[in-house]
């Protein structure tokens, strides 16, 4: 019964003498694959460039060329050369020796025996080409995928560092860096690579390997923020998110590592205009106040505070605006709020009752404003006097 379990494509013996070719046809017709003959070197080079065997039966000496002037044809007229077995003749085993260095799958002399170790032969042949062809196709798809991380690595807008970490902290140098990293650090990827984390670190980075390394085995993440050394000596505050993980038998670290600069700088402009406004808030001579919509939430500055008769604005926090209001004022709030909340600006007339319980007026003026997101009402207070 044929075997026709692996191997695809067909089978191409090259030998002169019909009759053997016939009978090695014969042989290994149970394989299951077709069978194709040619009689000489010029044929051989004519299907070979019009299509590729599985295999090929080369008959050492063919009448127009031998079987190393026909591979050295080949290889001169660019065209594939197929896995192939020597077939010689006696004597001419040193030969055969030789173009299995030169990439002969094996080689078979022409004796009693051969057509007996053919099928066998050649079936073992067929198994090596399959299974190189899959260590071939492996090998394609990890180098695609290698391709595909090391894109998706250099790609990262974030700087990654790669090191080993030793059982005392001890950190290597780095064994792989991306694109990010050498552009954030001024370095070419061969000089960075001669440096280690201790090198570019201009916070205290070192004096925390302990405290990263515990972290790291007992968690395999942390964050932490510190400040890197650029190769123009510019330092660059970042925040880093490493993990560490095992390859190959040692623990590696991968260290994410984002520029802050801008963010610090934003939280600084934030943080002066919050003091700027702040003080402008607070060093206000008319009382100002900020509510929320339904009257709670009260911050206010120490003019209100004062003309309220409190210490300071952290006293009136607990209270709402219910609380100070007459019930006069009580009863015209919510067509105030309803103005309001319309969008206009409205100034209007109110009475509020003093921390010793004596009613002032005072002169209002308050629209709506968003702040983060949230709408409030910021109310300006100029008293008029007590009632």
């Amino acid at each position: 019964m044929p075997d026709k379990t692996k191997h695809g494509g067909f089978i191409l013996i090259a030998e002169d003498d019909r009759g053997a070719n016939s009978l090695e046809a014969a042989r290994l017709a149970p394989l299951g694959l077709e069978i194709r003959s040619v009689y000489s070197a010029k044929e051989v080079l004519a299907l070979l460039k019009e299509s590729r065997p599985k295999l090929m039966l080369l008959d050492y000496s063919l009448p127009d060329m031998s079987a190393v002037e026909l591979l050295a044809q080949l290889e001169k007229n660019n065209i594939g050369v197929p896995p192939y077995i020597t077939i010689t003749g006696l004597g001419e085993e040193k030969l055969a020796v030789e173009l299995m260095k030169a990439g002969a799958e094996d080689y078979l002399v022409k004796d009693s025996v051969l057509l007996d170790h053919l099928a066998d032969r050649v079936k073992q042949a067929l198994a090596s080409v399959d299974l190189r062809g899959d260590l071939d196709q492996l090998k394609s798809r990890m180098e695609q995928e290698r391709d595909k991380y090391k894109q998706l690595f250099n790609n990262s807008n974030e700087a990654i560092f790669v090191h080993t970490i030793g059982p005392d902290g001890a950190m290597s140098d780095f064994s792989e860096v991306n694109d990010a990293a050498c552009a954030s650090l001024g370095y070419t990827r061969e000089e960075l690579l001669k440096l280690g984390p201790l090198d570019i670190d201009a916070g205290a980075l070192g004096d925390k390997r302990a405290e990263i390394r515990n972290s790291l085995l007992r968690d395999g993440r942390l964050k932490v923020f510190s400040v890197l050394k650029a190769k123009d000596g510019r330092r660059i505050p970042v925040e880093m998110s490493i993990r560490a993980f095992d390859f190959m038998g040692e623990k590696m670290v991968m260290a994410l590592s984002l520029d802050i600069s801008e963010k610090e700088r934003a939280d600084a402009a934030l943080r002066e205009s919050e003091e700027r406004y702040r003080a402008l808030f607070d060093l206000a001579g008319d009382g100002i106040l900020l509510m929320n919509t339904e009257g709670g939430g009260l911050v206010v500055n120490r003019a209100f505070a004062k003309m309220h008769g409190y210490g300071s604005p952290a006293e009136m926090a607990h209270l709402d605006i219910s609380k100070l209001d007459t019930l006069k004022t009580r009863a015209q709030r919510p067509e105030s709020m309803r103005t309001i909340m319309a969008g206009e600006t409205l100034t209007f007339e109110v009475e509020h009752f003093h921390k010793d319980g004596h009613v002032f007026a005072l002169s209002v003026t308050a629209n709506r404003v968003l702040v983060g997101g949230k709408t409030f009402i910021l109310a300006v207070h100029r008293a008029l006097g007590s009632r």
